[in-house]
C-alpha cells in the first residue's frame, strides 16, 4: 500500500470512532433545563452559527488564494498537465484536510468543468454549471468567490479564487467543506443548544441534492432536512418555516411528547445573499435531573470506551507505519496549537519525504498568514457578536439616557476599554452633556453635571468636525485635555453620534495603554455610533409622535362639534363624547355599528335622499368631501338639523373610511326662518300702504286692502269693515278676516 493510504485509512477510522462516539453521546445527553431568558439569546447562537460559517469560508479562500497564486500550480493548469497538478498538490492537499476541516480541493475550467478533484482523483470531466453558483460567477467575474452553496451532498462552504497564467484567466481553484452534523456538534458540544439545518427543495433539487428523497422530508414540502443534532428531528409549525422562508425569524414553543422545545427559526443564505433554507436553534426546557444523570453517566462510558478503543487501534496503526510519522504527526499536533514555527526536517527520497518537505513549505506558508489571519477572524467574530447583543437591546429601548448607558456598559464589557462615556447636546445645540459614563469616574462626572463646548477637547472637535478624532498616545498630544478622575488614559478617540450632517452627540472611549485603539476598533466604534445615533432618532420620533397622539386625542375628546369616524362600510369606528349626546346615545351604543341602523339623516327640508345620493355614500365610496345641512334622527325619534362635513380617509390611493363632524344649527335655522317671515310680512304692510296711498276713496282703500290681504294670506275670502265713527275722525278702521 502507498504511504499516504497507510496513514489515511488508520487516521479516518480514528476520527470515524470519535464522531460516532459523540453523535452517540449527543443523541442520549438532554439539554440542561433553560430559564426564560434563553429564548432570548437564542438570536446571538443563530449570529455565532452564521459566524462559524464565515470563518470556514475565509479558511477556504485564504487556502484557495495560496494555492492560485503558487507559479508550478499555475502553469501545471494552464498546461492541464493533471499529473504535475496532483502532484504538486496532493501531498499538502492530505496533510491539511483533516487539520481545517476542508476536505474538498478541487480545479475547474471555465465556465464550471471539473478538472481535478484531490479528493476523488479517478473523478473529473463533468459539467457541474447547473448547481456550482459560485464557479460560474468566480469564471465569469474573474474574482474570488466565498460562503454557503448547495452541491449534491447538500450544504457546503466554498472558496473559489480565479487562478490566471501570464496575465491569461485560466480557471479556478476551490477549498470546500460540506456542512452537516460535525459542525452543529462542536456548536452544540460548546454552547449546549441544538441545531438544525434544512434546506429549500428548489435549490436543492437544482443542485442534484443527494438528499432530495422520503427520508429527509422537513416539516413542509418545500423544506429537506439536511443534519439535525437531535436522534429525532423537532419541529415548528409550517407557517414558522414559510415565514422563515420568506426573511422573518420566527420564535415558536413545541410540546413532543411530554417535552417542551424552544425552537428560533432563522433564514439559512447561501453566498449571494439568497435564502436557501433555515437554521432550527432548539433549547429543551423539560431534562428531568434523574434522566439527565443516568444519561451523562451512560454517555461518559461509552465515550470513554470508544475513545479507549480508538487509542489502541490508532496506536497499533502508527506503529506499522513507518517511524517518521510519528515525527510527522508530533510536528502536526504543536502546529495544530498554534506553533507554526516548528519544522519536521525529515530527509526521505520517498513519498514521506516529499509529504514531509511540502508539509514544511506549507507550515511556513501558514506561518506568515495565520499570524494576522486568526486574528482578523476573531475580531471579525467578536466585532459581529458584539454589534448583535448592541443592536438587539438598542432596538428594545427608548429612553435617551438609558440608551447610552447600555452602549458605554456594552462597550466596555465587551472590549475591556479602560472608560467609555456617550455625550449628547442639550436642547440649544451648544453644549455637549455627559449622558452616560462607566465606572466611579463616570458616576462622579454625571453628579457634577459635566458637560464641553463644541470644539472643546477630542469630544467637541469630533462634534463640532462631525469626524472621528483618535490620540493613539495623550502624552505626545499638547491638545488633548486631561481629567483628574481618569488619571490612567493613554489612548482616545472620540465618534460622532450623527445622522448625516446632523450630529446628536459623540460616543468617547479610552484605554491605559498607549496604541491600545486603532482604525479596525475606530471601524466597529463608527458602526455603534451609527447604530446609536438611529435608536436616538427613532426615541426622539417616538416622543414626538406619542405627544402629538395625546394632544390629537384630547382635542378629539373635548371638541364641542359632533366626531365620528366610520369604516368604508360605514361602520362606526370612532365616536366623541359630543357626537354621541347629540344622537342620544352613549359611545359603547355607537362603536362597531352601521351609521344608518343607528341614526338617520334627510335633506334639511325633511325630503329622503334617492338611491344613494346620501352624501357620506359618495365620501365613502367616491372619495369626495361634502359640505352641507342635514335632518339627524336620535335615539328617541326627535329630529334636530346640523351643518356637517364628511372627508375621506385615504391610504395607499384607497379610501379606508371617513371622518364625519357635524354641529347643531336648530337654533339657528329657526331663528332665520322667523326673520325671514317678518321680513315678507313687512314687505306686504309696505306694499298695501303704498297702493293706499295712491287711491282718494275711502271705498278704494278698502277694497285694495282686502284685495292684498287676501292675496297675502294665500286667496282666503277678506272682508274689511269700517268703524262709522271714523268719518268724523273719533273711531278706527277695523280690518276683519
Amino acid at each position: 500500500m502507498r504511504i499516504t493510504r497507510k496513514l489515511l485509512i488508520p487516521t479516518l477510522i480514528v476520527f470515524s470512532l470519535i464522531i460516532a462516539g459523540l453523535i452517540a453521546y449527543n443523541a442520549i445527553t438532554s439539554q440542561q433545563e433553560f430559564d426564560a431568558a434563553e429564548e432570548a439569546r437564542m438570536e446571538t447562537m443563530s449570529e455565532v452559527f452564521n459566524a462559524r460559517l464565515n470563518s470556514k469560508a475565509d479558511m477556504a479562500l485564504a487556502l484557495a488564494s495560496e494555492v492560485a497564486n503558487n507559479p508550478e500550480v499555475q502553469a501545471a493548469f494552464a498546461d492541464k498537465d493533471r499529473e504535475r497538478l496532483t502532484e504538486l498538490t496532493l501531498p499538502s492537499y492530505q496533510a491539511i484536510k483533516d487539520q481545517f476541516d476542508l476536505p474538498q480541493f478541487q480545479f475547474h475550467l471555465p465556465p464550471a468543468i471539473s478538472f481535478l478533484r484531490l479528493h476523488s482523483l479517478d473523478k473529473y470531466g463533468d459539467d457541474l454549471s447547473s448547481f456550482r453558483f459560485t464557479v460560474l460567477t468566480a469564471n465569469a467575474e474573474k474574482r474570488p468567490v466565498s460562503g454557503p452553496e448547495l452541491g449534491r451532498a447538500g450544504l457546503g462552504v466554498r472558496g473559489v479564487v480565479p487562478v490566471t497564467y501570464q496575465g491569461r484567466h485560466i480557471g479556478t481553484v476551490e477549498f470546500g467543506s460540506d456542512i452537516s452534523s460535525a459542525l452543529i456538534e462542536e456548536l452544540k458540544s460548546e454552547f449546549g443548544y441544538d441545531i438544525q439545518i434544512l434546506l429549500s427543495r428548489a435549490p436543492a433539487e437544482v443542485a442534484t441534492f443527494t438528499g432530495v428523497t422520503g427520508e429527509s422530508q422537513g416539516p413542509t414540502d418545500d423544506l429537506l432536512l439536511q443534519a439535525s443534532t437531535l436522534n429525532t428531528p423537532v419541529f415548528a409549525s409550517a407557517n414558522n418555516y414559510v415565514q422563515t422562508l420568506a426573511g422573518n425569524s420566527q420564535v415558536e414553543h413545541v410540546g413532543v411528547d411530554d417535552l417542551e422545545y424552544a425552537i428560533y427559526t432563522t433564514p439559512l443564505y447561501d453566498y449571494s445573499g439568497n435564502i436557501i433554507g433555515v437554521v432550527d436553534i432548539i433549547s429543551d426546557h423539560t431534562v428531568i435531573a434523574q434522566q439527565q444523570n443516568t444519561k451523562v453517566i451512560s454517555s461518559a462510558v461509552v465515550l470513554l470506551a470508544i475513545l479507549l478503543v480508538s487509542s489502541f487501534a490508532f496506536a497499533y496503526f502508527a506503529r506499522r507505519i513507518l517511524n517518521p510519522i510519528s515525527d510527522l504527526t508530533s510536528v502536526a499536533g504543536i502546529i495544530a496549537g498554534g506553533d507554526f514555527s516548528k519544522r519536521t526536517n525529515i530527509k526521505s527520497n520517498d513519498e514521506l519525504g516529499t509529504l514531509a518537505q511540502t508539509f514544511d513549505s506549507m507550515a511556513a506558508q501558514l506561518q506568515d498568514i495565520f499570524g494576522t489571519l486568526e486574528q482578523r477572524v476573531a475580531n471579525r467574530t467578536k466585532a459581529l457578536e458584539t454589534s448583535a447583543e448592541v443592536s438587539r437591546r438598542l432596538t428594545s429601548i427608548l429612553d435617551p439616557n438609558e440608551l447610552a448607558g447600555a452602549v458605554v456598559n456594552q462597550i466596555q464589557t465587551a472590549f475591556n476599554y479602560y472608560y467609555a462615556q456617550v455625550y449628547l447636546f442639550d436642547e440649544t445645540g451648544e453644549n455637549l452633556v455627559l449622558t452616560a459614563g462607566t465606572g466611579e469616574a463616570g458616576a462622579e462626572m454625571m453628579k457634577r453635571g459635566h458637560k464641553l463646548s463644541k470644539g472643546l477637547g477630542l469630544v467637541g472637535r469630533a462634534a463640532e468636525s462631525n469626524q472621528s478624532v483618535l490620540v493613539s498616545n495623550t502624552s505626545q498630544d499638547p491638545n488633548w485635555l486631561p481629567n483628574d478622575l481618569l488619571p490612567e488614559t493613554k489612548t482616545e478617540t472620540s465618534i460622532p453620534i450623527a445622522i448625516g450632517d446632523r450630529v446628536l452627540g459623540v460616543l468617547d472611549v479610552q484605554g491605559n495603554v498607549v496604541n491600545e485603539i486603532d482604525s479596525a476598533d475606530i471601524t466597529l466604534l463608527e458602526s455603534l455610533a451609527g447604530q446609536v445615533a438611529i435608536s436616538l432618532q427613532n426615541a426622539r420620533i417616538y416622543a414626538q409622535v406619542e405627544q402629538e397622539r395625546r394632544q390629537n386625542a384630547l382635542v378629539l375628546e373635548t371638541a364641542g362639534e359632533g366626531i365620528f369616524g366610520l369604516d368604508v362600510e360605514g361602520n362606526h369606528t370612532f365616536v366623541n363624547p359630543s357626537g354621541a349626546k347629540m344622537l342620544g346615545y352613549s359611545t359603547e351604543e355607537l362603536i362597531g355599528k352601521h351609521s344608518h341602523s343607528m341614526w338617520h339623516h334627510t335633506h334639511a327640508d325633511g325630503t329622503p335622499f334617492p338611491g344613494e345620493e346620501c352624501p357620506i355614500y359618495y365620501t365613502l365610496h367616491l372619495g369626495t368631501v361634502n359640505q352641507g345641512e342635514e335632518y339627524f334622527i336620535r335615539k328617541d325619534g326627535t329630529g334636530f338639523y346640523v351643518s356637517f362635513t364628511s372627508q375621506p380617509i385615504i391610504e395607499e390611493g384607497k379610501v379606508i373610511g371617513a371622518v364625519v363632524t357635524f354641529a347643531d344649527i336648530t337654533q339657528q335655522k329657526l331663528d332665520r326662518e322667523m326673520t325671514a317671515l317678518r321680513a315678507r310680512q313687512q314687505e306686504v304692510i309696505n306694499m298695501i300702504t303704498q297702493k293706499i296711498q295712491s287711491t282718494t276713496t275711502i271705498e278704494g282703500a278698502m277694497q285694495i286692502t282686502a284685495r292684498e290681504l287676501g292675496h297675502a294670506l294665500g286667496n282666503r275670502q277678506t272682508l274689511v269693515t269700517l268703524d262709522p265713527s271714523a268719518l268724523d275722525g273719533n273711531g278706527k278702521a277695523n280690518v276683519t278676516e
